[in-house]
């Protein structure tokens, strides 16, 4: 065997082992078109009572929306008829008094959001707080003396160094007492927007596990995939997931075409997806510092194609998607890691859940001008 083909062979094994737990994993890109059209409803939702920036979701066959800047949860039936203040802001013991809220899920009969100061609050079925205000992070914990060891040692496994993902508003019960939370980290020393970070995309962890009852995150896990080891799109990096009938976490990046699946302990199975045709070449800004992202954030995240959620109904896997310059979207549909769907909207539409008679239900961008929202349903 010459020495050249030696060297190339040595070549191939350390870019392989590059790519960490991701080595070993072949995509399935199979597709097989079965589903060409859906027969598409919508309603139109008034926001003159709302702010109309929020999380929407499905719970007992209403419509809730939690208000972001208003914090409130206000409830609509399913054709979109206003009808109550669910929780009220105030200060009292089953009020709300943080504005900003992130997400609202539904976990059993009991709803939880966490608000912007990575606290949990667990609303039971009679709309009283059985948890509230319970940090997630732990930030009281924090000494000066373990504070400095952080800020010279940001070690990637360690829960210390990371916040909640802000743009990716959901989170999984794992079992009675676990949340499966996304996050991410801006330390000074170990951040995404640092172009002279050369570690960050293969060492960053993407999901931990928090123990409801004890107050900690007591496991973190999953690097980012490879589509993001050459690029800098900081502001382009949030999860989307969900869990399927045989306890896998089913996750998707927002611009990689990719679906990885993990067990529910976080090891890492398999992966299949096809890149939507209308975003498949889809290429992103990159930047190289945090003001650079921060100044392009907003604008990117409304008008550049890429992913925008990803929910499993019956173990089929829906992933919609949103086209560049704001020119509508679609949603894709897989059944057994294989792509049986691919439909376009003429606009970029998000999963929210699915009511009792089977209709699964998206929302699309808030019409400010008009002050509406338009929701689409359909059935497969």
């Amino acid at each position: 065997m010459n020495k050249l083909y030696i060297l190339f062979l040595l070549f191939l094994v350390s870019c392989d082992s590059n790519l960490g737990e991701y080595s070993n994993i072949e995509n399935n890109e199979k597709s097989d078109i079965r589903i060409e059209k859906l027969d598409f409803d919508s309603i139109m939702i008034s926001g003159k009572d709302i702010s109309m920036t929020g999380e929407w979701s499905i719970f007992n066959d209403k419509f809730w929306f939690l208000d972001r800047y208003m914090p409130q949860i206000i409830q609509f039936d399913m054709d979109g008829k206003y009808e109550r203040i669910v929780i009220r802001t105030g200060k009292g013991p089953n009020e709300m008094s943080t504005a900003g809220i992130l997400t609202l899920k539904q976990l059993n009969k009991e709803y939880l959001y966490i608000d912007p100061n990575f606290r949990l609050n667990v609303i039971d079925s009679t709309n009283t707080f059985v948890t509230k205000r319970k940090s997630i992070f732990n930030f009281s914990a924090m000494t000066s003396e373990l504070f400095k060891e952080l800020m010279s040692n940001p070690d990637p496994n360690n829960p210390a160094i990371y916040d909640y993902e802000f743009d990716s508003p959901t989170f999984l019960r794992l079992k009675d007492s676990c949340l499966l939370i996304p996050i991410e980290t801006e330390h000074r020393d170990f951040n995404a927007f640092d172009g002279s970070i050369s570690n960050f995309w293969t060492d960053a962890l993407t999901f931990g596990v928090y123990n409801i009852k004890i107050g900690k995150i007591e496991k973190l896990f999953g690097n980012y995939p490879p589509y993001f080891y050459d690029k800098r799109i900081p502001y382009l990096n949030a999860p989307l997931f969900d869990m399927n009938e045989k306890d896998e976490i089913v996750v998707s990046f927002q611009p990689d075409p990719i679906i990885y699946v993990r067990d529910i302990n976080g090891k890492l199975l398999r992966s299949f997806g096809v890149a939507a045709k209308s975003i498949a070449n889809e290429k992103y800004p990159e930047y190289l510092s945090l003001n650079e992202s921060e100044n392009n954030r907003n604008r990117n995240l409304n008008t550049l194609g890429y992913y925008t959620s990803l929910m499993i109904f019956d173990g089929y896997v829906f992933r919609t998607f949103q086209n560049n310059d704001m020119k509508g979207g679609g949603i894709q549909i897989y059944e057994n890691d294989i792509l049986i769907g691919e439909i376009a909207l003429s606009d970029a539409a998000r999963l929210i859940g699915r009511d009792k008679n089977g209709y699964i239900w998206m929302e699309t961008k808030a019409d400010e001008e008009k002050e509406t929202i338009k929701f689409y349903k359909f059935k497969l």
